[in-house]
Order: C-alpha cells, then sequence, then structure tokens
C-alpha cells in the first residue's frame, strides 16, 4: 500500500484531489492531508509518507520549503 499526504491549502482542491485518488484505494491511502507549511512539515517529518501531493503556494510559505 502506498501511504500518500495532501498538502492543499484550499478545501475544494483537497477534495478534488482525493476524488481522483478515490479508484486506486486498494493501492494508495491519503494517510492525512495539511492545509499550512507549518502543520505539512510536521505531517510529513512524523508519518514519512511514500508519496506527498504538494501545492506550490501554500499559506505560510512556498511548498518547496
Amino acid at each position: 500500500m502506498i501511504k500518500a499526504v495532501i498538502i492543499e491549502d484550499t478545501d475544494q482542491d483537497r477534495q478534488w484531489l482525493k476524488s481522483l485518488l478515490d479508484p486506486y484505494k486498494n493501492e494508495i491511502e491519503v494517510i492525512c492531508d495539511a492545509d499550512n507549511l507549518q502543520e505539512a512539515v510536521r505531517t510529513i517529518t512524523v508519518l514519512k509518507p511514500h508519496v506527498v501531493f504538494l501545492d506550490v503556494q501554500i499559506k505560510g510559505g512556498d511548498g518547496f520549503d
């Protein structure tokens, strides 16, 4: 199972991405999502996902920070 995290600052876009991933729920598990840079760093550090769907421009800074 692939563990995934979604980092996106708008609810609508987070839900849209989850809906795109839903057909793959037997292969990809969205274990968490975050809506700001600080929460994103904490989530990725603690959960150590296999893949991160990252918004480049996010509350609190640049997604690459």
